[in-house]
């Protein structure tokens, strides 16, 4: 699974809308994450591995709704191809939202 340019550029809007509406600090997310603030950053760039990605918006939507909050839909990353990219990255885990 590839995305074009304008595909990364709307994906990486998406992200960093979902961040901020996460009301959860970046040391927070990177711990329940085992990441680096680097590579949370990279994440959000779209220049981490692929599956970190969609872990990252996976984790982000669990958190909003875990915390009260409707997270935004994803326009590229959408619920309907995660099976598609899981068979090309791989299965990956979310962990569960600190409180």
């Amino acid at each position: 699974m590839s995305l074009n340019p304008a595909e990364v550029a709307r994906t990486v809007q998406e992200l960093r809308a979902a961040r901020q509406f996460c009301p959860l600090s970046d040391d927070t997310i990177g711990t329940a994450l085992g990441w680096t603030p680097q590579q949370l950053q990279e994440a959000l760039d779209i220049k981490a591995d692929p599956a970190d990605v969609w872990r990252l918006r996976d984790f982000l939507v669990q958190a909003i709704s875990d915390l009260g909050g409707t997270p935004a839909p994803f326009t590229v990353l959408t619920d309907d191809k995660r099976r598609a990219a899981q068979g090309w990255f791989g299965q990956w885990t979310v962990p569960p939202t600190p409180r």
